[in-house]
Formats: structure tokens, sequence, C-alpha cells
């Protein structure tokens, strides 16, 4: 899937990279060959998670993981249409209220996402490599647009 050789992937702020990053958004990154999806759900939760990383960045082994996640969304989906059907409280087996078992269910699958998100690190947003150094550009280049405006007041004369 990705290239291991980072020295030879362009820069993201470069027009090559630019270029490459729209291209990207127009490119369903493909399921790893022993897995096929089931339902157009699943490729929509695909095409909507997928997006989270560039094309480059996803690696066979993580795109495992997240068909895995689209397939835990799929059925969490699912299990909480029965639940707004059933409702929260359902009659147990001896007649009395009980939660309804599904909720239980929900949060295993909902326990399961999590583990998985950390595992690729998509909830990671402060210290990740990628998000670090777009802040920094973005820091130099608001830093430049305020020294320009600076310079324009520090001309004008108020009266």
């Amino acid at each position: 899937m990705g290239s291991t050789d980072k020295s030879k992937r362009t820069e993201s702020s470069s027009v090559d990279g630019k270029v490459n990053q729209f291209a990207n958004a127009q490119t369903t990154i493909p399921l790893p060959g022993v897995v096929k999806f089931s339902s157009e759900m699943e490729v929509e939760l695909w095409e909507y998670v997928t997006a989270a990383r560039s094309y480059d960045d996803w690696r066979d082994i993580d795109l495992m993981l997240l068909w895995k996640w689209v397939k835990l969304e799929q059925d969490l989906i699912a299990q909480q249409a029965a639940v707004d059907e059933e409702g929260v409280v359902v009659t147990g087996a001896r007649g009395g209220p009980i939660e309804n078992p599904r909720i239980r269910i929900m949060n295993l699958y909902e326990q399961r996402q999590l583990s998985i998100y950390r595992a690729l690190g998509l909830n990671v947003t402060k210290s990740d490599p990628r998000v670090v150094k777009r802040n920094a550009a973005e820091e130099q280049k608001a830093r430049r647009i305020l020294k320009g405006a600076d310079d324009l007041l520090a001309g004008a004369t108020l009266n």
C-alpha cells in the first residue's frame, strides 16, 4: 500500500503535495485483498473514515483494522435501531423490567472501536507529527500575515 521510504514523498506544502492531496481526496482507498464489503453502508463508512489520512499514510495492517472498525460500526447502527424500536428497558425472563441487553453489546462494540482508533492513532492530535508539522506551518503563515499587517500599520499616521 503506502511507501515505506518517506524521503521519496513530496512535501504536503509543495505544489506537487497539494496536487497529490486533491487527487487522494478523490481516490477511494481500496480494501486489502483478503476482505470485501458486504453492503453499501460499509462502503460509505469506509470512505468517510479513510479520509482521516492521506492515501500514502495507510498501511495494509491499518486498513485491516479499519475494516474491522467499519464492521463494528455497521453492527452498532443495527443494534441502535433495535434499541430504538424495543426501548432501553425491556421485559426480562421473569416478567420484570431490565436494561435492554443490546446496550451492553453496543458498549462492547464501542470499546472495541475505541481501541482500534487508539491503535491507528486516529484519536491523537496534539503529539501527532503530522499535526505538529501542519500547526508549525500554519503558525509561521500567521506570523507572516501579522508582521505584514504591523508593517502596514506602522506606516500609517493617526490624525
